[in-house]
């Protein structure tokens, strides 16, 4: 939830319409070079930046920074609530979590339960979130290479 390079799934979305000819056809298999080179250039920033210590600690920081709004050096449930609000905004996702669910989210974040997410806590997450965002686009990736060879 806190850095998107989130790409969902289109299963199936090739075959929602029945194909007008030749050039209806070379559209789609246009449009799916494109989402393969956009999935491709995705995958290898991740794993770039994973590779990159001091990549991902400017990523960290630059991150931990926007949502530590009062400088404290430390991420409060309050400000944690305020930024998933604010990406949720600037995302178009109209269902945003409960307060319930934003206590659990800090809670998990919240490793040594000190109340309050340092900026350790917050790479650990990053650093999970994004290594699982890499491997859901590979599985994508190897899903749409059979689809069009």
């Amino acid at each position: 939830f806190f850095f998107f390079f989130f790409f969902q799934a289109e299963d199936g979305i090739r075959d929602r319409s029945p194909s007008r000819g030749l050039g209806d056809v070379y559209k789609r298999q246009v449009h799916g070079i494109t989402r393969m080179q956009e999935l491709e250039e995705t995958h290898k920033a991740l794993d770039d930046l994973l590779k990159d210590e001091k990549g991902f600690a400017e990523v960290v920081s630059a991150m931990f920074a926007r949502i530590d709004k009062d400088g404290s050096g430390t991420l409060e449930v309050d400000e944690v609530e305020e930024f998933i609000l604010e990406m949720c905004k600037e995302m178009g996702i109209k269902q945003t979590p409960d307060k319930g669910s934003v206590k659990a989210i800090f809670e998990e974040l919240d490793e040594d339960k000190s109340n309050n997410i340092s900026k350790d806590e917050l790479a650990t997450f990053i650093k999970i979130l994004f290594e699982e965002q890499r491997d859901q686009l590979a599985k994508q990736l190897k899903k749409e290479k059979k689809g069009y060879y």
